[in-house]
């Protein structure tokens, strides 16, 4: 994708990105699927701009058990909380859902040693309302958490997507291994609730495709 497509470089010309980035010594890297691009419990330095495939956000604790925090998606950034209060380490991981290629910009510099007052202002206002943003979607998933049951928790994932896309005809972005660690519930159990909520009439799915249905009255 172009550079200029980025939020994070919005309003910012062609050439004010291409000596941004020069300046805060940016690399581009790529990673295979199931790749750890963060390991949990290192200083991070950089946040992540990804450029092509998707990223998971995830928390293994001190048994190996995985929850999937978010999924980053192209042209989104991750790890930049980390990287403004660098040296403290990393709370979480990033591993590649995907293939993917990924952009790490060096985000002290960004602040510390801006460009232009123009772009330092630019920069600014983006991550603000990038940060803004991430924390909308980090509250509906504590929403989808505080919920009891597995459905609950299933129906109260479903309808916020159903919003967000203005469609109950839903492609969603996790395998149902994926689906399970994301709203931390068993694999198992989550499958045996989806076959009941579609033969109960509320939904019907094939893969990652879900359709939505009101029941009749």
């Amino acid at each position: 994708m172009k550079f200029s497509d980025i939020r994070l470089f919005k309003n910012l010309s062609e050439e004010d990105i291409s000596e941004l980035l020069t300046k805060t010594q940016s690399k581009k890297r790529t990673y295979s699927k199931g790749e750890f691009l963060i390991t949990a419990g290192e200083p991070v330095r950089s946040l992540g701009i990804v450029l092509e495939g998707t990223v998971h956000i995830i928390n293994e604790d001190f048994w190996g058990t995985r929850s999937i925090i978010t999924d980053v998606k192209k042209g989104e950034i991750f790890a930049e909380v980390y990287a403004l209060m660098y040296p403290r380490v990393c709370e979480v991981s990033a591993v590649a859902a995907q293939e993917c290629e990924v952009l790490f910009v060096n985000a002290r510099s960004i602040i510390e040693n801006p460009v232009s007052c123009d772009i330092h202002a630019a920069i600014m206002n983006n991550l603000v309302g990038m940060l803004a943003a991430k924390n909308l979607i980090l509250n509906t998933k504590i929403r989808h958490m505080s919920k009891k049951t597995t459905r609950e928790k299933l129906i109260s994932y479903f309808s916020s997507e159903e919003l967000k896309n203005k469609s109950s005809d839903l492609y969603i972005p996790f395998d149902r291994q994926e689906l399970a660690d994301f709203l931390s519930v068993d694999r198992s159990a989550m499958s045996k609730e989806l076959c009941r909520m579609r033969d109960e009439g509320y939904i019907s799915f094939r893969k990652n495709h879900f359709k939505l249905k009101k029941l009749d009255t």
